[in-house]
Formats: C-alpha cells, structure tokens, sequence
C-alpha cells in the first residue's frame, strides 16, 4: 500500500502466507540495548538501534517478546531506506535477495525525518493496523526477526528509515555484514 502526505510519500508493504524471506537475532558482537530491547546488531548506527528499540518496546508493553535483529533484513531495510530516498520504492526488498527466507513480512520506509522517534510516530499513524497488529497481537502473521535502516538524505538534513519484520523459522544471522551492497 502507498500512503501519501504533505510533500512526503511513504510504503507499507505487507506480504502474507505466501512471499519473500528474511531474518536474525543478536548475538555475539552485539551492542545490548535497554530495558524491553533486546541486542542491537554492531553494525547498526545509533538511529538504526532506536527505531529498533521503539519497535521492541512496543512489542513488549503488549507482552511479546522482543524480536532480534537479523543482518539480512538490515541488508534489506537499508536497500529500501537508500532507493527510497533516491527514487521511491519500486520493489519492496523484504531480504530473499540476501537468503532470508520465510513467507510472512511487513516493511515500511519513509523519508524527511530528524529521528527514528519522529518517523515511528508517523509510521504508526500512516499504517495503522496493518502494522501494529504484526508488532502488538502477531497477526496475521508472528514475527520472529527485524531488520532496520537509516540513510541521511542528501544534505544530510534528514533521513530515510525502513524496517522489515519476517517470520523466517530458522535462526536469526547475526554476523553477517550489514551493507546491502
């Protein structure tokens, strides 16, 4: 779904029980977040780690547990924050293109803002159920791993962030590069 607003477009993809792939968790080398977060890929930059953390925090103020990182989705996350900001999603990278698996996901990228805070608070707004329910209730699908990315637009006066959350079964990567490539 494409949502647009003053001077800015954003995209909420979802994909059911049946698309893409992607997924990880923390791990060895991982910076640990705080209180209802859980690690932090090394690799992420201190904006990556606080959408990450408000997404978490959510999960857990509803009684999920935290979802770990997956390098793959961040490989995904920071493909969609980049081409977003250059030219607009054209397609949705949810991380098969980097070996995640699965067959449930949801992302959202956005662009034009200060912080991770700022963008959550529209992302939530603009989104609505489609992606609070994922986050708060796992429905329709329980997430398993999460992948975020924020790129400075040029002038480096503002960003672009996405997330992707998939619910590939197997075990979160969480050594791998963070650089979409």
């Amino acid at each position: 779904m494409e949502y647009t607003g003053p001077g800015v477009t954003s995209v909420l993809a979802f994909a059911g029980i049946s698309l893409l792939a992607g997924c990880g968790g923390g791990g060895p080398g991982s910076n640990v977040g705080s209180g209802d977060t859980a690690p932090a890929a090394a690799c992420s930059n201190a904006e990556e780690t606080a959408l990450m953390n408000q997404i978490n925090s959510m999960r857990t103020a509803s009684g999920k547990a935290a979802l770990p990182f997956d390098t793959r989705l961040i490989q995904a996350a920071r493909q969609d924050a980049s081409q977003f900001g250059a030219n607009g999603v054209r397609t949705f990278e949810f991380g098969k293109k980097y070996g995640y698996g699965g067959t449930s996901f949801v992302g959202y990228v956005n662009a034009g803002f200060q912080t991770a805070a700022d963008f959550w608070a529209q992302a939530q707004q603009a989104a609505g159920t489609g992606l609070t329910d994922p986050v708060t209730r796992d429905s329709p699908f329980a997430p398993r791993h999460i992948g975020v990315g924020a790129m400075d637009q040029a002038g480096g006066t503002s960003r672009t962030y996405a997330f992707v959350l998939g619910a590939d079964p197997g075990a979160a990567v969480a050594n791998g590069s963070c650089d979409p490539g």
